[in-house]
């Protein structure tokens, strides 16, 4: 995984959260948050796991910068790059399509692990910068972007990875409950203040 995280870093490079912290920390969040699980419930092979959390990593590569397709698929392999793929939105710069969100749902089990994953790591980001990004961009872009996509992906079934899957699928319960109190929250003070 740290071959992987060196080159995400380095194909990632300059690209920051306004705060200025790097974006590579939400992609080994991402990893992260899969790995636990996996390591937790033992479930996949060594091989198949460090695929995934290859995917895990790179799963905003091309979306976001200039690596290609056959750059991922010389590095880390065919399955690693079927992965990314199936993340890769093709309209990134819309709210979640319901193009993307029909492909997401088709996709891979190791890739809707990694949407799960995703999802849970851009909630929890968004609940603690509320402050910075602003209520307002919050409720009316944040939450129309990762609604849709989120509601959809907890129906899903896995056919491997069954226990991660349903752990991460709490997780993401409890990440949008926590977000949609934040909101409340902030709701509460701005009417007080």
């Amino acid at each position: 995984m740290n071959e992987t995280l060196e080159f995400a870093k380095k194909a990632h490079s300059g690209q920051t959260y306004k705060n200025g912290v790097p974006y590579w920390l939400h992609l080994n969040r991402v990893a992260k948050l899969i790995d636990v699980f996996i390591k937790d419930t033992g479930e996949g092979t060594e091989e198949d796991n460090k695929i995934l959390l290859d995917g895990a990593i790179l799963h905003d590569t091309l979306e976001d910068t200039d690596v290609s397709e056959e750059d991922i698929k010389n590095l880390f392999g065919e399955r690693v790059l079927s992965i990314v793929m199936e993340m890769t939105d093709q309209e990134p710069n819309k709210a979640e399509s319901p193009n993307y969100i029909i492909q997401i749902l088709n996709s891979s089990d190791e890739a809707r692990l990694v949407k799960l994953a995703d999802l849970i790591d851009n909630m929890t980001t968004a609940t603690r910068r509320i402050n910075e990004n602003g209520l307002e961009w919050t409720k009316n872009f944040f939450i129309p972007r990762v609604s849709e996509i989120s509601k959809e992906i907890l129906k899903t079934n896995f056919s491997i990875y069954k226990k991660t899957s349903e752990f991460l699928k709490e997780h993401l319960i409890i990440s949008s409950k926590l977000l949609e109190d934040e909101i409340s929250q902030w709701e509460t003070m701005g009417k007080t203040a």
